[in-house]
């Protein structure tokens, strides 16, 4: 999920370098496009790249830089741009995802209720690898493949954490629950993502009309094992957390905020 120039890392020694492009066994990538309504053109592009026991999520646009690193239970973002980082532990993304679940909970309007608990009634197409979520407020509709059980824990553990960030990120944005409820479900279920489609509710008569009800749907192109040019821009990324200039999250954020 995003960008990173490379050629000064070619001043290692050439075998050293071309070892270390070498992907170990069962890391894999995922390309990742999300598309509103009916648009050819994606409103956002991103790559993750799984290697080991941590994740590296490139987004295009900002140029970001995100390394989830499961082990040591912390994430630490790095701005291309300004050549700055920092870091946020898990437990604080848990406990502002609580916080929101508490604050939907206590309000008075049931749409809000609804996203502090959501839950779904589930139809599942095995031979297909579909599921779809239905609620009175939207409905998610997945297509997925098989996959080993390692690869296949990883990414969703990756993919709720990257759902809790967001919060942090962009504030205003949609409430990571309903998401992190979906993900519970396929997580043990063995399987991956092509196709995610999230389709609101109408909210009144003129969105029941043809073309009028928003859709999201995002595409994910899997490769295993990572390209050459993937495992570079990791690479890029590890090197970029000895040179950028580490910042209290607060303050990153607000420089952020400024792009």
């Amino acid at each position: 999920m995003r960008i990173i120039p490379l050629l000064a890392w070619f001043g290692v020694a050439g075998m050293g370098l071309f070892c270390a492009l070498r992907a170990p066994a069962g890391d894999f990538a995922v390309e990742n496009r999300i598309y509103l309504g009916h648009d050819d053109q994606p409103q956002s592009e991103s790559l993750t790249v799984l290697v080991g026991e941590r994740a590296y999520d490139f987004l295009a646009e900002p140029p970001e830089s995100t390394i989830i690193d499961l082990p040591g239970k912390r994430i630490r973002l790095l701005n291309t741009a300004k050549r700055s980082q920092t870091e946020i532990d898990f437990g604080t993304l848990v406990m502002l995802t609580e916080r929101l679940r508490q604050r939907l909970a206590e309000h008075t309007d049931r749409d809000f209720q609804f996203y502090a608990h959501p839950k779904f009634h589930i139809i599942h197409d095995a031979g297909a690898g579909k599921f779809e979520f239905e609620a009175q407020r939207l409905t998610y509709r997945v297509e997925t493949f098989r996959a080993e059980p390692g690869p296949s824990g990883m990414y969703w553990s990756v993919s709720d954490w990257l759902c809790r960030l967001n919060l942090l990120l962009r504030p205003g944005s949609p409430t990571p629950l309903a998401r992190l409820e979906v993900n519970a479900t396929l997580a043990p279920a063995g399987v991956l993502p092509r196709r995610v489609e999230l389709t609101p509710a109408p909210r009144n008569l003129i969105d029941w009309l043809p073309q009028r009800r928003t859709l999201v749907r995002s595409e994910h192109l899997w490769h295993t094992p990572p390209t050459d040019d993937m495992l570079r821009r990791v690479s890029e990324a590890d090197r970029a957390v000895s040179e950028f200039r580490p910042l209290p999250l607060a303050d990153y954020l607000g420089k952020r905020g400024d792009e």
